[in-house]
C-alpha cells in the first residue's frame, strides 16, 4: 500500500516533505523542518493531544509542544484538508492515515476498504 506521501506525490508530483539547502538557517536541521511540515499539513488539535497522551513522559512530548506552538500569523499551518485541487475523498483518506493519535488512526485493512481506491476517479487512471 501507498504510504500517504507516496499518494500526493503520484496525484500531485509534489514531494511534500523534500526540505532544499536553501530553506536551512545556520544550525537548522532538516528533520525539524520535516517534522514542522508535518504538524502544519497533518496535525489536527485533538489528534495531536492523543499522541502527546500516548507519547506519556518521552522527550518527544517536548519536542512535538515547541513545534505545535511556532505556528502563528507570521508562519501558518497549512492543514491538507484545505488544499485546493485535491480530490475530496484523497484528502479523507490521508488525514486519515495520518492522524497523530494512534488510537484514531485508520488501519491498513481499514485504508484498503476506503472507498477513494474504489471511486475510479480520474487521478488513479493518469497515474
Amino acid at each position: 500500500m501507498l504510504i500517504p506521501s507516496q499518494c500526493i506525490y503520484a496525484v500531485h508530483k509534489r514531494v511534500i516533505f523534500a526540505v532544499g539547502e536553501d530553506e536551512l538557517g545556520d544550525g537548522e536541521d532538516v528533520l525539524a523542518h520535516v517534522l514542522e511540515r508535518q504538524i502544519s499539513y497533518f496535525a489536527e488539535k485533538e489528534g495531536l493531544a492523543g499522541l502527546l497522551k500516548h507519547l506519556g513522559d518521552s522527550p518527544w512530548v517536548e519536542v512535538f509542544g515547541v513545534l505545535r506552538d511556532g505556528f502563528n500569523a507570521g508562519n501558518p499551518r497549512k492543514p491538507f484538508y484545505l488544499w485546493q485541487g485535491v480530490d475530496e475523498g484523497l484528502k479523507d483518506l490521508v488525514g486519515r492515515l495520518t492522524n497523530f493519535d494512534p488510537a484514531k488512526r485508520l488501519t491498513a485493512r481499514e485504508a484498503l476498504d476506503h472507498p477513494w481506491f474504489f471511486s475510479g476517479h480520474e487521478t488513479l487512471k493518469k497515474v
